[in-house]
């Protein structure tokens, strides 16, 4: 038979393997079509704000204590292209920080946080809804993420004082790969020659941080919200002739 936890890990990895390429073929079908396409190529830079949390659900081990939010920041560059009016594709590379903090357990002296620092690599589809300088924005797709880095926080519950050691990786024990799904929404304003955007966002991840402990499944994944702003660059804009070797 097979081990609950390994059940549940394949699980949500073949789920996001189905909605990947359920979002490769959208793309496909946005950028392979049969009329005339202008291209617009940008570049970007956003940054932000990250709440992030962990969802412990089935993990026994953090039922009896209050998971909290840990604010963190994000910043990346981006690659967008929208091959038809209003839709495009969206590569991104990003640095993320991310983690939990626990609530303070009355029968310690201590509390635990942890930071989780991520670079990750989305690959939205982007909505682009408007044709003024203000336009809406609506984003979803696939991320997958690795962790670089990761510490732990020891906070004392009576004078606050913290103590952060670095957390060192287990092969058996840690998933440094995470991968998940992401959808956002915001707007653009367009002024002159580059546009500026605020977006709010939501990360499920999909990859449990631990492996397997004992006989239990348990669920050890990311939820983050972002609230970012950035600056978007135009490149050039390319016009495709529609093809007049079919009948």
């Amino acid at each position: 038979m097979s081990q609950p936890g390994k059940r549940d890990y394949f699980y949500s990895a073949m789920i996001f393997r189905r909605f990947l390429l359920t979002i490769l073929t959208a793309v496909c079908l946005c950028t392979c079509g049969n009329q005339g396409v202008i291209a617009q190529t940008s570049l970007g830079l956003h940054g932000g704000v990250n709440f992030a949390k962990m969802d412990f659900t089935r993990n026994p081990d953090f039922r009896g204590v209050e998971i909290q939010m840990r604010q963190g920041f994000q910043f990346g560059v981006f690659y967008r292209l929208m091959s038809r009016q209003l839709t495009g594709i969206a590569f991104e590379l990003n640095y993320s920080q991310q983690g939990w903090n626990e609530g303070v357990d009355t029968t310690a002296a201590t509390r635990y946080q942890r930071q989780i620092d991520y670079i990750t690599l989305p690959l939205l589809t982007h909505f682009n809804i408007g044709k003024d300088r203000f336009r809406v924005l609506i984003e979803i797709g696939p991320y997958v993420g690795y962790a670089m880095q990761s510490s732990e926080i020891i906070v004392n519950n009576n004078t606050g004082a913290a103590e952060s050691l670095p957390y060192e990786y287990s092969e058996e024990l840690d998933n440094r790969i995470d991968f998940g799904l992401i959808i956002g929404g915001g707007f653009e304003y367009h002024l002159g020659a580059v546009a500026f955007q605020g977006v709010a966002r939501y990360g499920y991840g999909l990859g449990n941080i631990f492996q397997k402990r004992g006989d239990a499944a348990e669920l050890s994944q990311n939820r983050v919200i972002t609230v970012m702003a950035g600056i978007v660059i135009p490149l050039r804009k390319t016009s495709a002739t529609p093809r007049t070797d079919r009948p």
